[in-house]
C-alpha cells in the first residue's frame, strides 16, 4: 500500500488546486480537509505528476479523509459524521480496485484513530 504523505502542499501548487477554508477555527482540521480534497479533485493530475495507480490515489484520499474525521471526532465537531458519510464514495470507488488490500485500509484508519485521541 503506497501512500502520498510527502510533499503536499508542493502537489496542491503544482495542480492548481485552491485551497478551501471550512475550518477556519481549526487549523489541523481544515489542513487535513484540503489535503483530502486535494486527492478527491485532483485524481488525472496528481497520477500524470507522480505517475501514482489509481490505487495510491485512494489510498492517500482515504489517508486523508481518515485525519480530517479523525481530528473532528477529537474537537467535538459536529460535522465529522456527515464527513464519515462523504467518505463512503472513497469506498465506493475502492471497490472496483481488484488488489484493494482491506486488512490493510482497515489498519491504516485504526492507527489514525488511535493516533487521535
Amino acid at each position: 500500500m503506497e501512500i502520498i504523505k510527502n510533499n503536499i502542499e508542493d502537489l496542491m501548487i503544482k495542480t492548481g488546486y485552491e485551497h478551501k477554508d471550512r475550518y477556519l477555527y481549526d487549523e489541523l482540521s481544515n489542513k487535513y480537509f484540503n489535503y483530502w480534497m486535494l486527492f478527491e479533485e485532483k485524481k488525472d493530475e496528481i497520477q500524470k505528476l507522480l505517475d501514482a495507480t489509481i490505487d495510491t490515489i485512494l489510498y492517500s484520499q482515504f489517508y486523508w479523509s481518515e485525519h480530517c474525521i479523525s481530528r473532528l471526532e477529537k474537537i467535538g465537531d459536529l460535522d465529522s459524521g456527515s464527513m464519515q458519510e462523504y467518505q463512503f464514495h472513497i469506498f465506493d470507488d475502492m471497490e472496483e480496485i481488484e488488489d484493494i488490500d482491506w486488512d490493510e485500509v482497515g489498519a491504516v484508519g485504526e492507527a489514525i484513530q488511535n493516533s487521535m485521541k
